[in-house]
């Protein structure tokens, strides 16, 4: 992969994301897209602010944890078996992924390596999003991805 860069910087409010969660391992290929097809099920009856879907992928007590998720309403209903988690106001490097979700982990991998070139500080224990705008194509899994990187303030 050639040397990735942001394609933007972009400060996001406190944030209340809620969808379908899980902890990663090894069955990780697997897991993943059955969590979107749970989570896109659900997906139009969730109090959704915006088009955007989010994996939202943060490390708790040694473990990776993923969720599949969307901006939600602050104190709305959420569907039953779905999960909330709060993100803070931070500062976010934005980069974009070429290609499909088979190879996001490089374009995951470009941008840590960019920040660890960068001189800027990543936040080591704020979450990571893969950001999927209204362009990306659930049916070819490709199109409209960002990989949104948190920095220290």
């Amino acid at each position: 992969m050639e040397k990735l860069v942001p394609r933007r910087f972009l400060d996001m409010p406190t944030t209340r994301m809620a969808g379908i969660a899980t902890v990663l391992g090894d069955d990780a290929p697997t897991v993943i897209p059955s969590l979107w097809e749970t989570f896109g099920a659900g997906f139009a009856a969730s109090p959704h602010e915006g088009d955007a879907r989010y994996g939202v992928c943060t490390s708790r007590d040694g473990e990776m944890h993923y969720m599949a998720a969307t901006a939600v309403r602050e104190g709305a209903a959420l569907p039953d078996g779905w999960q909330e988690i709060v993100l803070p106001a931070r500062r976010y490097a934005v980069f974009p992924h070429e290609g499909g979700v088979m190879s996001i982990r490089e374009t995951i991998e470009a941008a840590g390596d960019w920040l660890e070139r960068s001189g800027l500080s990543p936040e080591d224990t704020a979450a990571f999003l893969e950001r999927y705008g209204p362009g990306f194509d659930a049916e070819t899994a490709e199109g409209d991805i960002e990989i949104w990187m948190p920095l220290r303030r």
